[in-house]
């Protein structure tokens, strides 16, 4: 770590759609079309030879969990 950027050991952990999916009890292509919409805060996309792939925080599902409880 560098005194100019305290920021910058911070280290997020993120899961694939399909562990996403497991941690909800919900479908991969759910999660998949949430991405896209932009509900799940932090989610990126990035390309894998020619398949597009999604990476969750952890905190973004957990802060969603919270807000679905009764």
């Amino acid at each position: 770590m560098t005194p100019d950027n305290p920021l910058e050991d911070i280290t997020v952990e993120v899961v694939c759609t399909a562990k996403a999916a497991r941690m909800l009890g919900m479908h991969e292509r759910t999660i998949t079309r949430w991405c896209r919409q932009g509900k799940l805060e932090g989610a990126e996309q990035f390309s894998e030879q020619r398949a597009s792939k999604w990476l969750i925080p952890v905190a973004s599902l957990r802060k969603y969990r919270l807000l679905r409880q009764p």
